[in-house]
């Protein structure tokens, strides 16, 4: 099998509560990569990297579409964590880097929103 390798950010995102954010994800095109679908998964905060695209714009760009946080809402810290591994993803064998980022809201008064989901997004996050 043929896997397109993809770059990704994954965002720690912590409020004042130490509470971190996640997102649950329904899409039975997203497998182990012998093609075996589990069910509805959690994943952090990101998703893959735009070329040329640096991993703080990365995680910005990712929080703005997965939650509507600005960089104004959101320090970003260090990246705490590398992994790789191979999956289908949205129907497409991929060998995954993902790099994972410690980022706190600045603000206790927050509201998350979806407006920027994309459209495949739209499709399969059940929960946020």
């Amino acid at each position: 099998m043929d896997f397109v390798k993809r770059n990704s950010i994954r965002v720690i995102l912590i409020n004042d509560k130490k509470e971190i954010l996640l997102m649950c994800v329904e899409d039975k095109k997203t497998t182990s990569s012998d093609g075996t679908y589990s069910g509805p998964f959690w994943v952090l905060v990101g998703g893959g990297m735009e070329p040329g695209e640096d991993i703080n714009e990365a995680a910005f760009r990712e929080l703005n579409e997965e939650t509507g946080f600005s960089m104004e809402d959101v320090e970003l810290g260090p990246v705490v964590w590398r992994s790789e591994t191979n999956m289908v993803l949205a129907g497409t064998p991929s060998h995954i880097t993902d790099n994972y980022i410690v980022a706190k809201l600045k603000s206790k008064n927050y509201k998350i929103s979806n407006e920027n989901f994309t459209d495949w997004e739209k499709e399969v996050v059940r929960t946020v």
